[in-house]
């Protein structure tokens, strides 16, 4: 009897604080925020493809499942807010 694998569709919210924010900008050497964004969302989706293809890769000779890992939205905060 042969079925298919059991697919799971793992989705995330990548929420970062305003150090990660800062460290970008700071690596960057700019304060052009459309641009710190950009080499922020192409870093945590590159680490999210590799997270995902090493899923990919440890369950290729399972016949049961399979796990896709999805970066679905991210939240950079730049600032905290005390009250």
């Amino acid at each position: 009897l042969q079925t298919n694998p059991i697919s799971l569709f793992v989705e995330f919210l990548l929420v970062t604080d305003d150090s990660i924010f800062h460290h970008h900008k700071k690596l960057l050497e700019t304060e052009n925020q459309n641009e710190i964004f950009l080499h922020m969302r192409i870093f945590f989706a590159h680490i999210f493809a590799s997270v995902n293809q090493r899923y990919d890769n440890s369950l290729k000779n399972d016949s049961h499942l399979r796990v896709f890992v999805i970066l679905k939205n991210f939240l950079f905060l730049t600032v905290i807010l005390t009250i």
